[in-house]
């Protein structure tokens, strides 16, 4: 008899728990391992000690803000001398990925680093709905930010030189 309520109550403590770690948001690493990965192009692309900016894609409403903002902006060169833009892709269904997205973003005029294992930026800093941009030196992360919309992406963008 005394058992039946211990089975409901392990239940409602597993599920609580649970929630709690899903919730909790990523530590800040305190520097980026130096990956190699590839862009729409299949051309290698490989993080150096002089990289300053990583612009993380974690989703589809933070790539949504990008191909918003890069086409149009005369910027992006700027950003591209001292930083990737990463998009973890390794949701996507592979054949997906392979027969409709990567043939699409090679029409972009900006190059796109792609993640599709998600191996490499598993640990990286992350929010929903939004871009993270990571600032480094010399591998040591300095700062993160997070970018909610086209107006915080546009900003920085214009803070570039």
């Amino acid at each position: 008899m005394r058992v039946r309520w211990l089975i409901p109550l392990m239940s409602i403590v597993f599920i609580h728990s649970s929630v709690g770690a899903i919730e909790q948001p990523l530590p800040l690493p305190k520097s980026i391992e130096k990956f190699e990965l590839q862009d729409q192009f299949d051309a290698k692309a490989e993080l150096q000690a002089q990289t300053r900016w990583l612009l993380f894609a974690m989703d589809m409403d933070g790539y949504g803000i990008i191909k918003e903002v890069f086409p149009a902006s005369p910027k992006v060169a700027s950003f591209e001398k001292e930083g990737f833009l990463v998009s973890d892709i390794s949701k996507m269904p592979s054949l997906i990925a392979k027969m409709m997205a990567i043939p699409k973003m090679k029409k972009y005029n900006f190059r796109l680093v792609l993640d599709r294992k998600g191996e490499v930026t598993k640990d990286w800093p992350r929010q929903e709905k939004g871009l993270a941009l990571i600032e480094l030196k010399e591998f040591q992360v300095v700062s993160v930010k997070y970018l909610k919309d086209r107006k915080d992406l546009e900003g920085f963008l214009a803070s570039l030189p």
